[in-house]
């Protein structure tokens, strides 16, 4: 990865040449305080006028003299777009440069894989600002006296300009709400980010015009059976994978007993003759489990089966650090707030595992709930809506998961009156947001979320704190574009559920593993650690009570009430997991980072 850095306003080369570099050592500086990995962005060694990239190699020149480029990327389609444009190099800077000098501002559609483009076309004086369909790699933007600036990261686009970086109270309000945010707002005041698949251009001071250049086809192909997708899956996703393994280098592998991760790992392992080191997260030994009946709540043995008799290496890290240990650590290290509260402490953990094995690539299947083993059945929720009332009873009887479904049924349950009763009692914001959200099919839900994820400026913090690069082989814009026509009749065989990935995968994944259908429970034992952790909650809800920004983001009082009436009781029940491994730790760790951005 690179930092990206942009000026688009009147000023001398001089002048310009200072300020590109001050940004680049801003984005580097604001997340590299406690790394060792400096070394992984080389500054303002290529700074040239208007644009700047941390690496010499992301900058480039097209041949005709129009289009100057400044590229973070690791595209899949090399080979075809060097064949395509009739060149033998498989450079992505220069593979970039054909395809504006060729296609011009439509190149983008013709590029596939991980990447952030800042394009700028000398003939027509304008600035385009591009990110890959999926939003693996961040960029954002601001106004500026007299024009723009573009960064691959917010901390580029504030003190060079002589501002301090601010939280957005409102967008982390919508946060708290649970809304998908598809527009162009990003965590901080000021500061807008290019969304996923879009191209953003800018000219002059002339307001910002926008376009998804990435309009994947959402209808289902009826052809399609059963079979036709697994092949398809069979053929696609050993592509997917290897397009993300370095050869000959050793690569690290978050492993759960879930297809997704269970497919790439074994997967890479074919890949590559180099190491794989897997790690899965489990319980601590004899710690109490606050879990929903029926669900997997240590997933190591299955995990361990995926590395048996192959060239993966195991490794399991038992309970770790709870969230409020991590708080100041997560504030430095990341540019958002802290997702996944209860599973960050792990996460943690494994990229310091990963860097002491001199492993800097880890592979996930993060989107592959919505790509690779999308189930597209409808939940217990949507069945009780359409009084589906059949679905509802083969759903609770199925004896995999009745367990689970009916500690759903419970919480559905609990959770009745109107929308603004069931907004409040899942979220601590200041403000409820009660509109219902708009239904989308299918299809339409599973790209909104994969857009909506946005995981670009994540990946680049853990890339600068642990020099780690977290690749996703599930969130293949080949892989998503099959999935996404994928009929809803092709995904359940029987009373085979997520059939295409299941069949795909016969041979490769264990069939205890890739026949399992209990669903996994990670950090089992979250109570238990909150618990020991909760003199740390207990300080922090009292810093956030002298904050002002906290209290405008959230309720504190009460937080406060239910910090002071914490549960003594280890056993699960969905009121305790909605609010103390839901509710509690969000917003805690939302308006936590927004009080230590703030300087509060």
């Amino acid at each position: 990865m690179t930092s990206l850095a942009a000026c688009l306003r009147p000023g001398d080369a001089a002048s310009a040449e200072r300020l590109l570099g001050a940004m680049l050592v801003a984005q580097q500086a604001a997340a590299t305080r406690e790394s060792a990995v400096e070394g992984a962005f080389a500054a303002a060694a290529a700074v040239v006028p208007l644009l700047a990239g941390g690496d010499r190699s992301a900058l480039g020149t097209s041949p005709c003299g129009r289009w100057l480029v400044a590229i973070d990327a690791r595209l899949t389609n090399r080979q075809t777009l060097a064949a395509t444009l009739g060149v033998t190099s498989t450079s992505g800077r220069e593979l970039v440069l054909g395809a504006f000098t060729r296609w011009g501002s439509e190149a983008p559609s013709r590029l596939s894989g991980n990447f952030a483009i800042i394009a700028w076309d000398r003939d027509a004086h304008r600035l385009h600002l591009i990110r890959d369909p999926l939003g693996q790699r961040p960029l954002f933007f601001r106004a500026v006296a007299g024009g723009y600036a573009a960064a691959s990261m917010p901390a580029g686009l504030a003190a060079p300009f002589g501002d301090p970086l601010r939280p957005d109270p409102g967008r982390l309000c919508r946060l708290l709400n649970h809304r998908m945010e598809l527009d162009d707002a990003s965590h901080y005041a000021g500061i807008l980010r290019v969304r996923p698949g879009e191209i953003v251009t800018l000219a002059g001071d002339a307001p910002p015009r926008a376009r998804l250049y990435w309009r994947p086809d959402t209808d289902p192909d009826s052809r399609l059976t059963t079979r036709d997708c697994a092949d398809a899956f069979a053929g696609l996703l050993p592509i997917a994978v290897a397009d993300q393994v370095d050869r000959g280098r050793a690569v690290g592998a978050h492993l759960s007993a879930g297809l997704d991760s269970s497919a790439v790992t074994a997967l890479a392992a074919r890949a590559t003759d180099a190491r794989i080191l897997a790690i899965t997260a489990a319980p601590a030994d004899g710690a109490p489990i606050t879990a929903p009946r029926g669900r997997l709540v240590d997933e190591s043995p299955l995990a361990r089966l995926v590395t048996a008799g192959g060239r993966v290496d195991h490794h399991c890290i038992a309970g770790g650090d709870g969230f409020a240990s991590l708080l100041d650590n997560a504030h430095a290290a990341l540019a958002q707030p802290m997702p996944s509260p209860q599973n960050y402490g792990w996460v943690a953990a494994s990229f310091d595992l990963l860097r002491a094995h001199d492993i800097a690539v880890v592979l996930i299947g993060q989107a592959g709930n919505f790509t690779f083993s999308r189930d597209g059945q409808p939940g217990l929720r949507e069945l009780l809506r359409a009084g589906r009332w059949g679905g509802v009873l083969r759903r609770l009887l199925d004896p995999a998961q009745i367990g689970a479904r009916l500690a759903q049924v419970q919480q559905r349950l609990a959770s009745r009156g109107s929308e603004a009763d069931r907004a409040a009692r899942w979220t601590l914001a200041r403000t409820i947001i009660d509109d219902p959200a708009t239904p989308l099919a299918p299809p339409e839900h599973s790209l909104a979320i994969l857009q909506g994820m946005d995981p670009g400026a994540l990946l680049r913090s853990f890339f600068t704190r642990w020099g780690i690069d977290m690749r996703d082989p599930t969130a293949d814009q080949r892989l998503v574009e099959l999935a996404l026509r994928i009929p809803t009749s092709a995904l359940r065989s029987g009373s085979l559920d997520r059939a295409p990935a299941r069949l795909s995968l016969g041979g490769i994944v264990p069939d205890a593993v890739r026949l399992n259908r209990r669903r996994g429970y990670q950090s089992s034992d979250w109570l238990d650690r909150m618990t020991r952790e909760r003199s740390l909650i207990a300080q922090e809800v009292a810093a956030l009570g002298r904050s002002a920004v906290a209290q405008d983001i959230i309720d504190v009082p009460r937080l406060r009430r239910l910090v002071e009436d914490w549960p003594t009781d280890m056993r699960y029940t969905p009121d305790v997991e909605r609010v103390y491994r839901h509710v509690v730790p969000q917003a805690i760790t939302i308006a936590g980072w927004a009080r230590r951005v703030a300087g509060e």
